[in-house]
């Protein structure tokens, strides 16, 4: 019980933004749950420190940490956190540049889903996979999928990392569709809705997509305003994953508004994020597939 008790505190404090202190709480939980040989509490631990490891930049102790949850997981025959780990390592894969791997991990994740008592980690699977879809540029095939789900992004806010994966889905569907409008009224609510629940890590990623609506809309400031608030979040919440796209572009936004010095800046912050995360990628084939991602080649343009 303390084990979860500790697992369940650092999973709030991470949404709140604090990763370091939720990566001590996890690692403190997996502690306790190897020296009571408790596969579920070891299991819940792992897969919670998984994705902060993957949002600070350490990328390979992210994926063991996830492989190493899913080995516990089935040892425990806990399906969910197999289900939820599959779900989110699958995202994480498509952002770092291999596709091919994200789609096997979210196949794997849909055959495991089998409670219906636990509705995010029914949804989790079909919304990643829609994501998918959009990022591999099928957006009929993600329209279709989208079709299909039925939990609103209000039932979806009481599950974090549904409701984060539910309102990008959307507001990246909008903006591949140049529905720019429909982007940033999505973008909006959502931010409304996580700042009303403390979402706080979720605020980087809407700002980003906020960003490119207002750009689509040809509000360069207030885009580069947006940009700039959420590069500053990045910082203070350490999350190089996210501080990667936005710098990339807040540099294309500040070049537009002809501030050549902002621009500079953004891109050799975000080349050092990118440095220090591809040193975190001991997978030469991995490593390679993230320095080819759309705003890390970005972010080396001369």
């Amino acid at each position: 019980m303390l084990a979860d008790n500790r697992t369940t505190l650092a999973e709030n404090v991470s949404i709140q933004g604090d990763l370091e202190r939720s990566v001590k709480l996890s690692n403190e939980a997996l502690d306790i749950s190897m020296r009571a040989s408790n596969y579920w509490g070891q299991a819940y631990a792992l897969v919670t420190m998984a994705p902060i490891y993957l949002e600070m930049g350490y990328i390979d102790q992210a994926i063991d940490s996830w492989e190493r949850g899913l080995a516990a997981a089935e040892r425990a025959n806990f399906t969910a956190p197999a289900s939820y780990s599959l779900s989110h390592m699958a995202i994480a894969y498509a952002g770092l540049g291999d596709l091919d791997k994200a789609f096997e991990l979210i196949e794997l994740s849909r055959s495991k889903t089998r409670s219906r008592a636990l509705p995010a980690f029914i949804n989790l699977p079909a919304f990643g996979l829609e994501h998918l879809y959009i990022l591999a540029g099928d957006l009929e095939k993600a329209e279709r999928t989208l079709a299909k789900q039925t939990v609103s992004v209000e039932l979806a806010r009481s599950e974090p990392v549904m409701f984060s994966l539910i309102v990008t889905t959307r507001i990246i569907f909008s903006l591949a569709k140049e529905a720019y409008e429909e982007a940033l009224a999505a973008a909006d609510e959502a931010l409304e809705l996580a700042n009303g629940g403390k979402l706080r890590l979720s605020f980087l990623e809407l700002l980003l997509l906020k960003g490119k609506a207002l750009l689509g809309l040809g509000r360069v400031n207030e885009s580069a305003a947006a940009l700039r608030e959420a590069a500053g979040l990045a910082r203070a919440y350490n999350s190089r994953r996210m501080l990667v796209p936005i710098l990339a572009q807040s540099m294309a936004v500040e070049k537009q508004l002809g501030n050549d010095e902002a621009a500079t800046a953004a891109q050799e912050e975000g080349q050092t994020a990118v440095a220090f995360t591809a040193e975190h990628i001991s997978d030469p084939d991995l490593r390679a597939r993230y320095l080819q991602t759309e705003p890390v080649r970005r972010l080396s343009e001369q």
